[in-house]
């Protein structure tokens, strides 16, 4: 059990070790998650000469935003779907209603060769799906570039939603595994017992002994 599993959490390891690059583009973390609670990392690299002072993300239906952490130098805003009215963290002036549908910060900067990480905590209740979080990075230069599937060289962010984590799908083959060899086991034990016991009579009557 202990060797099979240490086997399979190695060859996750290389998985990940393998798959992993470095990635100019705006991407969502973890790539994968389980129906329930989430927290999310927006990561956002600078691929320009300019610097990026703004970031909206789409977020995707199904999908309850319940936290957006601070970011230092950031102010987030968040669009709501009823009313579409915009709650600032900095104006409780009136009551914010309805699912977040969209987030953006503004007031930083991502310098040229820098990134920013924005966190955020989630829920989703729907069935396993992929999730797709839409992204537009502004910069100083005026230009807004999209991550949101308009051209195969701008991918959206997408979070691959499972019913479990691989690593307890595999844990409970294992499981299942070794409870079947044991099964397995146990109904051919007094099997072979009773083969080996006739084999022994025979070989003794074989050589004239008498039982």
């Amino acid at each position: 059990m202990i060797k099979k599993l240490s086997t399979v959490l190695f060859t996750i390891f290389l998985t990940l070790l393998f798959s992993s690059s470095v990635s100019a583009h705006v991407t969502v973390d973890p790539k994968e998650a389980v129906i329930g609670f989430q927290n999310y990392q927006i990561k956002v690299p600078n691929e320009k000469e300019v610097a990026t002072t703004q970031l909206k993300v789409i977020v995707p239906d199904g999908v309850d935003v319940s936290g957006v952490m601070p970011t230092p130098g950031w102010t987030h805003t968040e669009l709501r779907e009823e009313a579409a009215q915009q709650a600032s963290e900095e104006d409780h002036s009136h009551e914010a209603e309805g699912r977040i549908k969209e987030i953006a910060w503004i007031g930083g900067r991502i310098n040229p060769g820098e990134f920013m990480v924005f966190n955020i905590s989630t829920r989703y209740q729907g069935d396993p799906a992929d999730l797709v979080w839409k992204a537009y990075q502004t910069y100083t230069d005026g230009e807004v570039v999209p991550w949101d599937n308009t051209k195969q060289e701008n991918p959206a962010p997408k979070v691959t939603i499972l019913k479990e984590s691989k690593l307890d799908t595999l844990t409970n083959t294992v499981n299942q595994s070794d409870k079947q060899e044991k099964s397995s086991g146990s109904l051919f034990a007094p099997a072979a017992l009773i083969i080996s016991i006739a084999a022994l009579i025979i070989s003794l009557k074989g050589k004239n002994f008498k039982l």
